[in-house]
């Protein structure tokens, strides 16, 4: 009974939560008036924007530029290879992140695997949310690790960038913090864990993508509950 209600509440919640896609460049844009009214960022895996609709671009796999408009928002980073797939079984973000302060939210320490073969296609998925369901944008790519990205990739000040991590044997529990003035392009990423942003295996970023979409749906139940009830 009560998953019927969450559904009938998710099917009801009209929310103008959204975000946009700086770089690498998103398929379309999903933000503007004069979008084509077949594109919502309601819709998985890519907003309802096809895959011949935007750009290339050349992508070191390893920064992204996001317009994020709340206060605070989850975000998770997926990447499948190959054209026009709809199999993202690389995850980015072993730990999903929580990014505090709304603006414009560049990271150029992304963890991509060394294994991909320079000039491979691929996309890249963003998933956001922070109450109610996700949004989804994507971003079309061919990787090259010498390509340039944004030459300004900072946060500003009042943005954070968690890493929110879980508890293990032989780690503890808690975040990994960018800070709020863009000094992260050290080469400091959290170790992916599992391997799914380290080695590229897919069975491992397959199993940590699932796991992911899995914390994402709770937390989606748990907001929409709390919301609903006034808590």
């Amino acid at each position: 009974m009560l998953s019927q209600t969450l559904l009938a509440l998710v099917a009801a919640q009209a929310v103008s939560a959204h975000f946009g896609l700086d770089f690498p460049e998103w398929r379309g844009d999903t933000l503007s008036d004069d979008a084509n009214s077949d594109f919502s960022q309601w819709l998985y895996p890519c907003a309802g924007v096809p895959y011949d609709n935007g750009n290339i671009t050349e992508w070191n796999g390893k920064t992204v530029t996001l317009e994020l408009h709340h206060k605070w928002s989850y975000v998770w980073l997926n990447v499948g290879l190959g054209e026009n797939t709809t199999d993202f079984n690389i995850t980015l973000t072993p730990q999903f992140w929580n990014v505090t302060g709304s603006g414009t939210v560049c990271v150029d320490d992304l963890p991509w695997p060394e294994n991909i073969a320079n000039g491979t296609l691929g996309t890249l998925q963003v998933v956001t949310s922070d109450k109610g369901s996700a949004l989804y944008n994507c971003a079309d790519f061919r990787y090259n690790p010498d390509a340039k990205g944004p030459s300004n990739c900072t946060l500003p000040d009042g943005v954070q960038v968690i890493k929110i991590q879980s508890q293990s044997n032989d780690t503890d529990s808690g975040s990994s913090d960018h800070g709020n003035h863009g000094d992260h392009g050290s080469g400091n990423a959290t170790e992916s864990q599992g391997g799914a942003g380290s080695n590229g295996n897919a069975k491992d970023a397959a199993g940590m993508v699932s796991l992911n979409m899995a914390t994402l749906s709770a937390l989606v139940a748990v907001g929409f509950a709390a919301t609903m009830l006034g808590l």
